[in-house]
């Protein structure tokens, strides 16, 4: 095997996204905005220009976290940052429609008022955006789910309409209630503020188990202790069902610091950890 510094036919170095497409087809992306569909020997089927993005607003614009869309045409799903010439900029979901080249996009802060936490650090050079939130868009069976750390609602994309689902908590708060000020002098004072808001509840995004047909998803707080290198978080699983009813709100005293990526298993929650420069994993049975 000759591994090419450009990637399969040519789509670039540091590729970050894949996503199969049935079972002949999959997609690629890199950090040089070069994507593209490839069959199963790694011929490029089509190629995809995501400086077309530029094009299409007119100021540069960098897309994060994308995700192919296995449907009919092909929709590539991303994080989705506008640069305005002021400095500022504006976080989207933009949904792109490769075949019919139409790009929509759509205001998060519509779902989940992420305005409340994003702010900006001020450098004698220039200003820094600075944020305290995150989003995630993940597949499930014909849909999109778009989720949040600051809200416990989620969004769901189906037939080209989105919704948003509300989930109805009772042990747990359903959202953040502090936010970050407008403008920081300093990163010091950004991580002040921060921290504080992780000291409230943070959500990971839902994961399905195909095996008992049911989300879990993680809650977590971490608890306001200045030794950072100790385990610090309350950390709360929620299962639920495929409608997104909440089966059960469990606290998992097992886990004391805030849950890493994670999947589901042979019957168990698999977490990424490292241990000593070693990829390993915390496994978690579930009995329902």
């Amino acid at each position: 095997m000759i591994l090419e510094k450009e990637g399969p036919d040519g789509v670039g170095e540091m590729v970050y996204d894949f996503n199969l497409l049935g079972n002949d087809l999959f997609f690629a992306g890199s950090r040089g905005r070069r994507f593209g569909i490839f069959n199963l020997y790694g011929e490029k089927q089509k190629d995809i220009d995501l400086n077309e993005f530029d094009a299409l607003f007119d100021i540069p614009v960098s897309i994060n976290n994308s995700l192919v869309f296995d449907q009919s045409p092909v929709s590539i799903f991303g994080d989705l940052t506008l640069w305005n010439p002021d400095g500022s900029n504006e976080s989207r979901l933009g949904v792109w429609k490769v075949e019919d080249q139409v790009l929509n996009t759509y205001d998060i802060n519509n779902w989940f008022k992420i305005s409340d936490f994003k702010s900006v650090i001020t450098t004698p050079n220039y200003d820094m955006p600075a944020y305290a939130y995150w989003f995630h868009v993940d597949t499930w069976k014909s849909q999109v789910l778009v989720s949040a750390n600051v809200r416990s609602s989620l969004v769901r994309y189906s037939n080209g309409e989105f919704e948003v689902v509300e989930i109805d908590h009772q042990k747990i708060p359903k959202k953040m209630n502090g936010k970050l000020s407008d403008r920081y002098n300093s990163r010091e004072e950004f991580e002040t503020d921060f921290n504080r808001l992780q000291q409230e509840i943070n959500y990971s995004h839902p994961v399905w188990d195909v095996e008992s047909e049911v989300f879990y998803r993680f809650a977590y707080k971490k608890k306001s202790d200045d030794k950072e290198s100790l385990p610090n978080a309350e950390v709360f699983l929620i299962i639920m069902d495929r409608d997104f009813k909440i089966l059960h709100e469990i606290q998992i005293p097992q886990l004391s610091k805030s849950p890493n990526f994670h999947f589901v298993k042979d019957g168990m929650i698999w977490m990424f950890e490292n241990v000593e420069d070693e990829v390993s994993f915390i496994r978690l049975q579930v009995s329902i």
